[in-house]
């Protein structure tokens, strides 16, 4: 396995290079700069135009309702709600959080695009920003399921 702060290698990858097209391995390439995000182990993604695409696409990020799991929490199972404290309003996207105050950011729509091409679904680039609307509007309604659900049940 490789080290949680370095990318993994073309060859420690579970993709195929050899089969993909050129605009798949310039995308898929173009979207693993090096800088990993320790708390998920992800690379950061590009925020630069995909090879061929014809629309800018925002770049602009959303921070999610969405907690992190705090480094401080004793096991990978603890939860990161602090349960008891929702106060009226705790429910939707956050407006104006960083994203280390401990809420998940969702991709920009140009991430988002980028993503889809290195996987090889042909998308059409102006139908980006609904679909990434779509995304996070899914993700903050199962949250709102999942606290619903806690609270129900003492989480």
């Amino acid at each position: 396995m490789h080290e949680p702060s370095t990318p993994p290698s073309a060859a420690s990858c579970p993709i195929d290079h050899s089969t993909l097209t050129p605009s798949q391995k310039a995308a898929f390439d173009h979207a693993r700069p090096g800088d990993v995000n320790q708390l998920n182990n992800i690379p950061t993604l590009a925020q630069q135009p995909s090879p061929g695409q014809k629309i800018d696409l925002p770049l602009d990020r959303t921070i999610s309702s969405i907690p992190r799991a705090s480094s401080s929490n004793a096991s990978p199972s603890a939860c990161p709600v602090a349960h008891g404290t929702k106060k009226e309003g705790d429910e939707g996207l956050v407006a104006g959080k960083k994203e280390e105050e401990g809420q998940w950011e969702y991709p920009s729509p140009q991430q988002f695009y980028n993503a889809l091409v290195r996987k090889g679904w042909e998308t059409p680039e102006e139908s980006v920003e609904m679909m990434v609307n779509i995304h996070n509007w899914l993700n903050e309604e199962a949250w709102s399921q999942v606290r619903k659900w806690e609270e129900r049940h003492d989480g």
